[in-house]
């Protein structure tokens, strides 16, 4: 196995133990240091070794974690680097639906409501276009999921 490999394993090893941590109900204060931890660790190995598309997503669970930990402002950096990425690699599908949500979120913890509701908007029109109806129902939960 080449190193590149190596490294994109561990990303997805690192993105998987995040996502762990965020469907977990009752985190304690060491669960999130570990989450944040995890959603650093994968974004770093992504940013050494991943596409576009990666990043992408790497920003978008990073976001996500600090959205979970309130932190509005990092969290709303790591949305836009998730927009900058989904446009730049010009993603569709799901990919620009997280990006949306990642962005209405964002505005949500920082108490913007317009934003929000700009961006909660583009995220819902854009779920026309997700191809899978599974796809398609997990994106609707989680722009809700947002309210």
């Amino acid at each position: 196995m080449e190193d590149k490999e190596i490294i994109q394993q561990m990303a997805v090893e690192a993105f998987n133990r995040c996502w762990e941590y965020i469907d977990k109900p009752d985190r304690t204060k060491e669960d999130d240091g570990e989450m944040l931890t995890a959603a650093l660790t994968q974004k770093e190995l992504w940013d050494q070794s991943g596409s576009d598309e990666n990043r992408a997503r790497g920003e978008w669970q990073v976001s996500r974690v600090y959205a979970l930990l309130a932190k509005s402002e990092k969290c709303l950096h790591h949305a836009e680097e998730c927009m900058r990425y989904t446009r730049q690699a010009d993603l569709v599908d799901f990919d620009l639906v997280f990006a949306y949500e990642a962005m209405a979120r964002a505005y949500h913890v920082l108490g913007d409501e317009i934003e929000f509701d700009r961006y909660y908007r583009l995220g819902l029109d854009a779920l026309d276009q997700v191809k899978e109806t599974e796809d398609r129902e997990y994106c609707r939960t989680e722009l809700e999921s947002i309210q």
